[in-house]
């Protein structure tokens, strides 16, 4: 495979998942040095629970949205922070037509992410959130999908499953705040087949993370089918409308 790889990028040089500028060395994570340095992982001032980050501490870490109610999640980590470079990768992932090679960068990435925050946790199953019939035609894949495919890959784990259903198209959560987006998203999701993710402990994984949201519907769905515990994992996080 890694034979295949280097033919691959004599012929077609990698790109920096960022920047998309060719990269001068071979590269396992797809960021140029200059990338790496200026693009921040998600710092340690984040929320316990949500992972959105913190310009202050609030006594445990945890953001004023946490501190105020219950998630249906246990816990969510994020890589980085949704900006510049890190924002221009994940739009351009889902809406430059096939770019399937970012998704699939941002998902080993995560499993570094998942190695370091879920020490201890045994995952039984992996499951992504889905996306509308209509989103999968205009966009030809499930950005999720693919994260959680290489998430599982560099685990070790089981390929993830597919038994989150969106039941309809919701409009694009963009522009929204948390109300909305959380009025948005109730009922949209649904669980294919209950007895598969009873007592289990479940790794939740999508792209973004913005108000936690959708996160939190699809973990409620799956906690009532009968799932013990979801963590989720996210490429990146924002700090919007919490």
């Amino acid at each position: 495979m890694k034979l295949l790889r280097l033919l691959s990028n004599f012929f077609s040089p990698p790109l920096c998942i960022f920047c998309r500028n060719p990269l001068d060395i071979e590269s396992e994570d797809n960021i140029c040095p200059r990338c790496k340095k200026d693009i921040p992982l998600n710092n340690k001032k984040s929320c316990r629970i949500c992972a959105t980050p913190l310009d202050i501490s609030f006594g445990d870490l945890y953001c004023g949205v946490c501190r105020k109610g219950k998630r249906a999640f246990a816990q969510t980590v994020s890589r980085y922070v949704f900006k510049d470079g890190v924002a221009a990768a994940v739009r351009y992932m889902k809406f430059g037509k096939g770019q399937i090679w970012i998704a699939d960068t941002l998902g080993r990435l995560v499993a570094k992410t998942v190695l370091e925050e879920y020490q201890g946790i045994k995952f039984d199953m992996v499951v992504y959130v889905p996306i509308s019939k209509k989103r999968m035609r205009e966009r030809g894949f499930n950005q999720s999908e693919i994260i959680a495919e290489a998430v599982c890959k560099e685990l070790g784990l089981a390929k993830p499953s597919g038994v989150l259903q969106k039941l309809y198209d919701t409009p694009r959560q963009s522009g929204l705040k948390l109300k909305e987006r959380r009025g948005n998203v109730k009922g949209a999701f649904g669980v294919k087949n209950g007895s598969v993710v009873e007592d289990k402990t479940v790794l939740l994984i999508d792209d973004i993370c913005t108000t936690g949201a959708t996160l939190d519907e699809c973990s409620r769905v799956l906690k009532k089918a009968g799932a013990t515990v979801v963590y989720c994992a996210t490429a990146a996080t924002t700090a919007l409308g919490r």
